[in-house]
C-alpha cells in the first residue's frame, strides 16, 4: 500500500519456506543499499521506501543457489517478491 516499499517470500526448489536468507539490495551501480533477512515464514520486507531506480535483489544461504532479481522502483506499488532457490 506504499510506494517503492520491498516485501517478498524466499522458497527452496520444493516450495517451502526458507529462514534465515540473506538478501542484498544493490543499486544500478553496484553499491549496496540494503541488507535484509528472511524471517521463519520465509518473509523479508524493507521498513523504508527506496529512492527511484533500478535495483538488483541477490540471495545467499549455504548449500543453495538463487537467480539474482532485477526490480525498477517507480514511485509505485511494488508487488511481493517470490526468491526460489535453484534445484
Amino acid at each position: 500500500e506504499h510506494p517503492n516499499l520491498l516485501t517478498g517470500l524466499v522458497l527452496d526448489p520444493a516450495g517451502s519456506y526458507l529462514e534465515g536468507v540473506i538478501l542484498e539490495l544493490s543499486d544500478a551501480a553496484g553499491l549496496p543499499v540494503r541488507a535484509l533477512r528472511s524471517n521463519k515464514l520465509g518473509q523479508f520486507m524493507t521498513a523504508t521506501p527506496l529512492p527511484q531506480g533500478t535495483y538488483t535483489l541477490i540471495a545467499e544461504k549455504e548449500g543453495l543457489q538463487f537467480p539474482p532479481f532485477t526490480l525498477n522502483a517507480e514511485n509505485k506499488i511494488i508487488s511481493p517478491i517470490i526468491i526460489k532457490a535453484q534445484a
